[in-house]
């Protein structure tokens, strides 16, 4: 890394991140026993008004009872109206557009939320945590809070007799005053402090005797559910087969690996209805979504593997420190292989680019003045094409031998996606300073998982391994 920039593939939250305004102090779950609050004993129900049923379904989990006994409906109404789901309209259509809604708040508020907490966290940890939060979600309500019930009142969702309290399941017998607050019914504040909860047992999960590696990803989250559902001393919970809750850790890693969420978004890269950190933050106005996570350096920093256009003639130089390989011409497409900030105030922008015709090389696109960018004057952001290079929606398998499908990046082999055949494309993951692409896929023969797709950086390898077909 050179003094003074950053690179693409190292997450610039150092430099272009506050620190989390979100509390760091909890450490307890919905079903434990271990709490900054003071147990209570809170009767079955408790402030349950109007009850109804469900079903184990997406969105429609039982028991629900009336919103406004912790928080005024129109404020639930007006921020987040997407994200409520209406009984009577409750068609797989519906469904599906309120899965795909939470989907995008899910993704982001878990990114966001660990990069706060943890600037340096790979872009694979990231990933992960994003995954097992999500998965959480599915475990402990299945994705359900706020519902419209056949009698056209608000509900929150309510489970373990009344005692959890919406998407997270927040237990009023030991967060009493976090439900009593409004906290919990709040779907943000809901989110958030279950984030803080299960963030702490993911970095106790890191030291806990039952990983051998940190960077064991899948097992680091199973642990940190076993301690966000029984309490920090049952960190290892997993592990034991015969343990009274087992149903509880085995339920969690079916849904880890099944990711059946997917099933229901169609496009998992739409934006959040608003803006998910700036909501996490405490923050005012934010309608505008700050765009689904993924290898963003902010501030307006496109990812690695995006397709731009020059709006002028840009120099193409063959290193970041200078010389002249030739010129980029105005109208003419790239895709990108790499980027660099300045980390002083002028956060000059440069990226490493294959152009249409094969070209490699750095163009520079000015920095931030006044608070405003003008790369915009230099570059746009645009679709690619079937001749793309990193394959962002569709790619064809070149390595002879195949390559490995894992569960998660660099983990356990689930399968093979093999030569020749055709990938669905659902991500794409930077990793490292020689920026290894990882591609979230969805193979031939449907299994789901990761691959390996090689790197960018000093050398691009990656039509060694895969190749662009956007649009066939």
């Amino acid at each position: 890394m050179r003094i003074g920039w950053i690179l693409g593939a190292v997450a610039c939250a150092s430099v272009c991140l506050a620190p989390v305004s979100i509390p760091a102090s909890i450490s307890v779950s919905s079903a434990a026993t271990n709490s900054t609050q003071e147990r209570r004993d809170v009767a079955d129900y408790w402030q349950c008004d109007n009850r109804v049923g469900g079903a184990w379904l997406f969105g429609q989990a039982p028991s629900a009872c009336d919103a406004a006994s912790f928080g005024e409906d129109r404020l639930a109404l007006s921020r987040y109206s997407a994200l409520i789901l209406r009984d009577d309209a409750a068609s797989e259509s519906e469904v599906s557009r309120y899965i795909e809604d939470l989907h995008a708040v899910l993704r982001d508020a878990a990114a966001h939320y660990i990069r706060r907490r943890k600037p340096r966290a790979s872009p694979i940890e990231v990933v992960v945590f994003r995954r097992a939060i999500q998965t959480l979600a599915h475990q402990e309500s299945y994705w359900t809070h706020y519902r419209i019930a056949s009698d056209q009142r608000l509900k929150l969702m309510r489970g373990d007799l009344g005692h959890g309290h919406g998407l997270m399941q927040i237990d009023d017998r030991f967060h009493f005053v976090t439900i009593e607050s409004g906290e919990a019914w709040d779907l943000i504040g809901n989110l958030a402090y279950a984030l803080d909860i299960y963030y702490t047992e993911w970095e106790n999960a890191a030291k806990a005797p039952c990983l051998s590696r940190a960077d064991d990803y899948e097992k680091r989250a199973r642990a940190a559910y076993s301690a966000y559902n029984g309490g920090p001393m049952q960190i290892c919970r997993w592990t034991n087969a015969n343990h009274r809750w087992a149903r509880n850790d085995q339920g969690y890693h079916q849904k880890f690996l099944a990711q059946a969420w997917l099933r229901r978004v169609e496009n998992p890269k739409k934006a959040a209805s608003f803006n998910v950190g700036c909501e996490m933050d405490g923050g005012k106005n934010c309608s505008s979504s700050e765009g689904a996570s993924g290898q963003n350096a902010g501030g307006g920093t496109h990812p690695v593997g995006q397709w731009i256009r020059a709006k002028a003639n840009l120099d193409l130089r063959p290193k970041l420190s200078g010389g002249k390989r030739g010129v980029w011409l105005a109208g003419e497409r790239a895709q990108i292989l790499d980027f660099e900030i300045r980390t002083d105030a002028s956060f000059t922008r440069a990226y490493r680019v294959r152009t249409e015709d094969g070209k490699i090389g750095w163009i520079f696109v000015g920095g931030v003045v006044g608070g405003v960018s003008s790369q915009d004057q230099w570059i746009e952001a645009m679709d690619g094409g079937r001749d793309g290079w990193i394959p962002l929606r569709r790619g064809r398998i070149l390595a002879p031998s195949g390559i490995k499908i894992r569960r998660v990046p660099g983990g356990q082999s689930i399968g093979i996606a093999e030569f020749d055949s055709v990938i669905q494309v659902r991500d794409v993951i930077v990793h490292g300073e020689t920026n290894e692409i990882y591609l979230e896929i969805i193979s031939a023969q449907g299994m789901q998982g990761y691959i390996y797709a090689g790197r960018t950086s000093p050398e691009p390898t990656v039509a060694r391994w895969v190749r662009a077909e956007e649009n066939e």
